[in-house]
């Protein structure tokens, strides 16, 4: 860490490293949620933490497209728990919601190999 920056918060440099294991499910959405609008430049919709159908967050283009964005915070379970849960519970609510563009995101260290 670098210093705090604006609110007194963090301000990092390259080469940190994140201990996600220590955000709240909720807390690791609003994280996804800063991240992804400041990546893409566009505002987008987040929903109540519980039931969601399948959509932690939504992008809806003004085309009528719209983004699906899943945010599964798995840090300390591993890629296999993620597999899973993806195929047992959530492979049949994407292909219901039937987005342009479905987006994982999630804390789950990722190699080349296993995306």
């Amino acid at each position: 860490m670098r210093g705090t920056g604006a609110f007194g918060c963090p301000r990092w440099k390259d080469g940190d490293v994140y201990d996600l294991t220590r955000l709240s499910p909720v807390d690791f959405e609003t994280l996804a949620l800063d991240l992804l609008q400041a990546e893409w430049g566009h505002r987008l919709e987040a929903f109540k933490p519980g039931r969601d159908q399948g959509i932690d967050l939504r992008y809806s283009c003004p085309e009528g497209t719209k983004t699906i964005i899943q945010c599964k915070h798995y840090a300390g379970s591993g890629l296999s728990a993620l597999r899973a849960h993806l195929q047992k519970t959530e492979i049949q609510k994407i292909r219901a919601l039937s987005p342009d563009r479905y987006v994982l995101f999630t804390s789950v260290p990722l190699s080349v190999k296993r995306r």
